[in-house]
């Protein structure tokens, strides 16, 4: 050790001469015998280099200029090696947070990104990466220099010549990463040059790593940005070229993914037909991506979560599979769902469908179908997995947004694989993750107490009740007599229909809530054959919904304008109590409920109001029976 330190105390001793020679010599001689010292080390010696030396050495070096023929001088480039080391240092770095490092590291940034050479750019890359993190006045300098636009005019410059070089691909990859480490980098990023970065995407033709780091960034970027950007370079980077391990790589589909993802729910989807004669096959492509990519991950999460415990022979997934299941899934599901609703019409700001071919809509239609078989499928063994197994918080965020995306789809196909939908349907409607509270004034069977609105309200769940999602399609469903029987039938099942019809009214969901509730039991007791038990279920709810009607029924008598969203709610909560009445061969004493009835009676809704016209029909139809 101690002729290691003799060795070191001599490279200093030279280090430390008069002259300028004396300073390259012994940096030379220092390098030399650090070649294999570990990074304690280096910290300390660097620390007493920079001590023997000075600054000004290295300020001086980095300043000095070659012959006017030299884009770049030696001496600069020297200079830049050595303070890199420096501003790696965060006990260092601010010995270099100056007005006149910034500004010629920033010159000689773009000096090596026109040379195309690799070391200076790396070197600018630690110099500006050190400065801005380990210093807060480097940090206020690179600001007030213009880091971010000097670094995006320097990642357009690479991406000027395409397809890109070796040198230029490594150089971008520096530059994009450079530009990942700036933490307010969305302050300080204007929309001119967030809309260079975008046109860097869309142009770089090479199977280029950069343009993976470049895409992971993009989709850091605030909702606002992608408002008025230039949608075209991202369609051109997104479906242009990719490496070809890059295919393969989950990071890089999981990033493309999130990104259509995320500009589906900021900006909708009219960027991929970007012309009233585009075909749609990029919404086909998309579409494709995401059903392929559920699919797997479907079999992913079947293999992980339940293979595992069931079969001993089942193959072990990767460490950190939850993470990216449970990340990754609702991501496809939200743009399979996107797409479903804009084939409704539902979301035209996805795409308008009638802009898209019969072959395209086919094309849509196959890919939908073939991948909710698989999520139908899933569910299935989900359903049979926790009847003998306790859950886990992943399996059940996976099946959440499973039975989400697959509410979506019935909504819109009630007529999907009909009989093993039957069969899954209690399943379904029963569903409760670990995440959501399940309180409901229903819950007890044994209670045979009225319900009304001065129940104690249910605690708010963490997540949204599933069965708000399948509501839509519960009510297509509920129309087939067999369907109908079915929940009927299953009085566990009849009661969590039940009991959230009550709850959605206890928390003042909006109206379009109330009336699917109302709806599909309507269906129920016009399409089904009620037991005993079950119409007094039914019965249970009457106070809640009577005391709605009468408060719906008084905001219509006192509107000075017809609302068609109040008045078919309140047909419908009219037409559920008499239904329920009519079952239960009884009638109400509620004076206020029987003059809410003879009002609706007597003020039918306009005939162009068609859906609650035809409510109001069976409104007298029904009245004239229970009186």
């Amino acid at each position: 050790m101690g002729t290691s330190d003799a060795k070191l105390d001599q490279c200093l001793a030279v280090l430390a001469g008069p002259t300028d020679e004396h300073k390259f010599a012994g940096l030379l001689m220092v390098t030399k015998h650090l070649a294999d010292a570990d990074a304690t080390t280096l910290q300390a010696v660097r620390a007493r280099v920079l001590a023997t030396t000075g600054v000004v050495f290295f300020l001086r070096l980095l300043h000095t200029k070659g012959s006017d023929d030299e884009a770049l001088s030696p001496y600069r480039a020297l200079a830049l090696n050595l303070i890199s080391s420096f501003c790696g240092d965060a006990t260092l770095a601010n010995e270099f947070a100056k007005a006149s490092v910034v500004a010629d590291t920033l010159e000689a940034l773009q000096l090596g990104v026109a040379a195309a050479n690799v070391t200076v750019v790396t070197d600018c890359h630690h110099v500006l990466q050190g400065l801005y993190l380990h210093t807060s006045s480097g940090r206020e300098l690179l600001i007030e220099n213009g880091l971010v636009p000097a670094v995006v005019q320097a990642m357009a410059q690479c991406c000027a010549v395409q397809p890109l070089s070796d040198a230029h691909e490594v150089i971008l990859q520096h530059l994009v990463d450079l530009v990942r480490s700036i933490h307010d980098l969305w302050k300080a990023l204007s929309s001119p040059d967030f809309n260079a970065l975008l046109h860097c995407f869309g142009a770089i033709e090479s199977r280029s790593l950069a343009k993976c780091h470049l895409q992971e960034l993009l989709l850091r970027a605030p909702d606002e940005r992608w408002l008025d950007a230039p949608l075209a370079d991202v369609v051109s980077g997104l479906f242009g070229a990719w490496p070809e391990h890059g295919h393969a790589s989950t990071q890089r589909r999981d990033t493309s993914l999130a990104l259509i993802e995320r500009l589906f729910s900021t900006v909708g989807g009219a960027w991929l037909v970007p012309t009233p004669d585009a075909a749609g096959d990029l919404v086909v492509l998309v579409v494709q991506l995401a059903a392929i990519e559920a699919k797997l991950l479907l079999d992913d999460a079947e293999r992980a979560w339940i293979d595992v415990r069931v079969n001993d022979s089942a193959v072990e997934v990767i460490d950190a599979a939850d993470d990216r299941l449970t990340r990754m899934v609702p991501i496809c599901y939200g743009i399979l769902e996107a797409i479903v609703s804009m084939l409704a019409g539902s979301r035209p700001d996805i795409v308008d469908a009638s802009l898209l071919s019969g072959p395209v809509l086919a094309q849509l239609q196959d890919a939908l179908g073939e991948v909710f078989t698989v999520v139908l499928q899933f569910l299935t063994t989900a359903r049979d997995f926790v009847a003998t197994f306790p859950t886990s918080l992943a399996l059940d965020m996976v099946v959440y947004a499973s039975v989400r995306v697959f509410g979506a789809w019935l909504a819109e196909e009630s007529d999907f694989c009909q009989a093993d939908v039957l069969q899954l349907l209690p399943f379904l409607l029963q569903y409760q993750p670990s995440l959501v509270t399940d309180a409901s004034p229903l819950q007890n069977d044994d209670d045979d107490d009225e319900l009304d609105s001065d129940d104690e309200a249910p605690p708010t769940p963490l997540l949204t009740d599933p069965l708000h999602f399948l509501l839509p399609g519960l009510l297509s469903l509920s129309a087939d007599e067999t369907v109908a029987n079915v929940i009927l039938d299953d009085d566990a099942v009849l009661q969590r229909v039940l009991q959230f019809g009550v709850s959605v009214c206890a928390n003042a969901e909006s109206p379009g809530v109330v009336t699917l509730c109302l709806g599909v039991s309507m269906n129920l007791l016009l399409l089904g054959s009620p037991s005993f038990t079950a119409k007094a279920r039914f019965q249970k709810t009457l106070p809640v919904y009577m005391k709605l009607a009468q408060l719906t029924g008084q905001r219509c008598m006192t509107s000075r304008v017809y609302d068609d969203d109040a008045t078919s709610l309140l047909l419908h909560l009219l037409n559920y109590c008499l239904l329920v009445l009519l079952g239960a061969s009884t009638t109400s004493s509620d004076k206020a409920f029987r003059a809410t009835l003879e009002w609706a009676q007597a003020h039918a809704p306009p005939i162009e109001c068609d859906a609650s016209y035809d409510l109001h029909a069976l409104l007298l139809h029904l009245a004239a029976r229970y009186t």
